[in-house]
């Protein structure tokens, strides 16, 4: 790894982000070593993650890995996504927009194709702007592994580098 990463992207999944019920104690144990040893070694300042109240409640937990995390080793910490009001907002109404598809496989690849190519790319410019907000170096940004890709992308696109991602499942 660069020692002068502004930015490391890790992708997972969110059960595994979550540490719920999907998930081994192993895994949840493992997860968070590996999260603590990237935070010493690369003297992580913030830890930012793809999440909402929502997500939260979603995936049955009050809190991420990486919240509890962060609080013991006294690191700020902050959940970002965009609620269904943010989205209602926005006018982005998925559903709406695949169920005038004639089929179910026509309705399931339209709401993929409307979540990768329409919502995805807002949420994902939301993140980095309050990463860029927060204004704090170096930073962990945790999201799911489907944004890794693209998070990378667009930090080196506005030149916020040097970037770093990993993935962990």
């Amino acid at each position: 790894m660069n020692l002068d990463t502004k930015i490391i992207v890790i992708g997972t999944s969110h059960p595994l982000q979550c540490g719920n019920e999907e998930c081994s104690n192993e895994q949840v144990q493992e997860f968070t070593q590996w999260l603590e040893q990237i935070c010493k070694k690369r003297e992580i300042k913030c830890i930012v993650e793809e999440m909402s109240a929502e997500g939260l409640k979603n995936s049955g937990v009050e809190n991420t890995i990486a919240y509890t995390l962060s609080k013991n080793l006294n690191l700020k910490h902050h959940y970002t996504d965009l609620s269904s009001e943010h989205v209602a907002d926005l006018c982005i109404f998925i559903d709406d927009f695949m169920l005038r598809e004639p089929t179910n496989e026509k309705k399931t690849s339209k709401r993929e194709l409307l979540h990768q190519h329409l919502l995805n790319p807002i949420r994902e410019r939301f993140w980095l702007a309050n990463i860029l907000n927060l204004n704090v170096w170096p930073i962990l940004f945790i999201c799911g592994s489907d944004h890794v890709n693209n998070m990378v992308e667009l930090i080196n696109l506005l030149e916020y580098g040097p970037v770093e991602s990993l993935l962990k499942y």
